[in-house]
């Protein structure tokens, strides 16, 4: 069975040679194949397998995840050397990997694109023919769309270096679009707005590995799509108020996130940008500014409706709001607020059993219930809180982690307890901690996810 259908992709009709010559100009398919780099058979088998499981997944059509394609055919279609399209079944899973019908993927890629003709035409038909014109698919829209959202759903529970990789693929999978398709006006809002999300989703991401300057470039390239899109402008203010937390720049991280409330109405991420503000407020040691921020949040955060369970950066879960209530006690010098935050969020976590759960957000929370504990001399307490933070596994000890801890073994270094030896071995596992994190685990790998590499 599988041998047929491998047979299905396309192979020669009876009586059909089996190659022809070279076509004298490359097709837009091996330009899209020599872009991503999938030259290989191999690569391209292992695109080509996924893409029927997807589709056949989305289509509800189980058989499609039996579509292969042999290296035979794959020469042929990269050389250019078919008399006639694909079977079906290989046509439409072709079609969902690159966006564009199998003809203009079989045509040269100097004509694939071009509406010349179209526009040299008169009357208003042909004006009415180009505007409706369109090479994209609008299920291949909609699939990169479902790509991102998914991507996001994934951002909690996944290696951030795995979800990264994953986003800057399909980033260019609707870059590629963006500039090699012929998109209808609608198809090209949309594929914007889905390319502005991605861009912030793969700065945050950056951020969360380390590398600030890539998340920066990203936020600040995710405002312009957004904006382009006339999308909501939520994701890309975030993390840029995010990364200029991290930087200890603090009152820019709080007007950075200011301006993104006013765009960004209400909702999950007004409740995020809202907090964002308040924290970075408190950090500056703006007090009231933290108050009135946080103020707002709450009332956000009150009008979301109930049992948000995702782990997307950009909805708001119960433990993330806790995270921030928590971190803007500890920054307005509220130490047995923060502590009794950290306790109702422990006790409201284990009255959902089997909830989803994001590691780096929960361990947040205990970090910030040790500096609470320490910050009331409590080293003990500290030490026990943080306990379960030190077998976090490496691919989840992000930069917020890290830095949580950092700031721990800070107050640790300058407390009354500096020379408890309990102290001392507190600190030995925190440092032991940070020299295997996700960031160190990826050095060198951001540098080549930035825009234009």
């Amino acid at each position: 069975m599988a041998s047929k259908r491998s047979e299905d992709v396309g192979g020669p009709a009876p009586g059909e040679p089996d190659s022809e010559p070279d076509s004298p100009t490359p097709t837009l398919l091996r330009a899209l194949i020599s872009d991503r780099h999938w030259q290989k058979f191999t690569t391209f088998e292992r695109q080509f397998s996924r893409a029927a499981r997807e589709l056949a997944q989305q289509a509800g059509e189980p058989e499609l995840a039996k579509v292969t394609v042999s290296s035979r055919q794959f020469e042929r279609w990269y050389a250019g050397r078919v008399k006639t399209e694909p079977y079906p079944d290989a046509c439409r899973v072709l079609e969902f990997m690159f966006g564009y019908p199998v003809a203009r993927l079989l045509a040269p890629a100097r004509s694939a694109g071009s509406v010349s003709g179209l526009l040299g035409s008169e009357g208003a038909g042909s004006l009415t023919e180009w505007l409706s014109a369109s090479s994209v698919s609008d299920e291949a829209v909609a699939g990169l769309d479902r790509a991102a959202v998914r991507l996001a759903e994934a951002h909690g529970r996944s290696a951030p270096v795995l979800v990264l990789a994953e986003a800057r693929q399909v980033q260019a999978s609707v870059q590629g679009l963006l500039r090699g398709g012929r998109v209808r006006h609608r198809q090209a809002r949309e594929l914007l707005r889905i390319d502005g999300v991605l861009l912030a989703h793969v700065g945050l991401l950056l951020s969360d590995l380390g590398d600030d300057a890539g998340g920066e470039e990203y936020a600040v390239a995710a405002l312009a799509y957004l904006r382009e899109a006339g999308a909501g402008e939520g994701p890309a203010w975030y993390v840029q108020a995010k990364v200029a937390r991290w930087r200890q720049q603090y009152r820019r991280a709080a007007d950075l996130a200011s301006r993104g409330l006013e765009a960004a109405g209400s909702g999950a991420m007004a409740v995020q940008l809202a907090c964002y503000a308040a924290n970075a407020a408190a950090l500056a040691g703006d007090a009231v500014r933290a108050r009135e921020a946080m103020g707002r949040a709450e009332d956000a955060a009150a009008a979301l409706p109930e049992g948000d369970v995702s782990l997307s950066p950009w909805s708001f879960p119960a433990e993330r709001l806790a995270m921030f209530r928590l971190s803007v006690a500890l920054g307005t010098g509220d130490p047995d607020r923060a502590l009794a935050i950290a306790g109702a969020a422990a006790a409201e976590d284990g009255a959902v059993p089997g909830r989803l759960r994001n590691p780096a957000s929960l361990a947040q929370l205990r970090i910030g219930a040790a500096v609470a504990h320490l910050a009331k001399g409590d080293l003990d307490g500290a030490a026990l809180e943080v306990a379960p933070v030190l077998g976090l596994a490496p691919e989840f000890r992000i930069a917020s982690v890290t830095g949580w801890l950092a700031d721990l073994d800070t107050r640790l270094a300058s407390s009354r307890h500096a020379g408890d030896p309990a102290a001392a071995t507190l600190r030995h596992h925190i440092h032991h901690f940070t020299t295997t994190s996700a960031c160190k685990a990826v050095e060198g790998l951001t540098d080549r996810c930035k825009p234009g590499a």
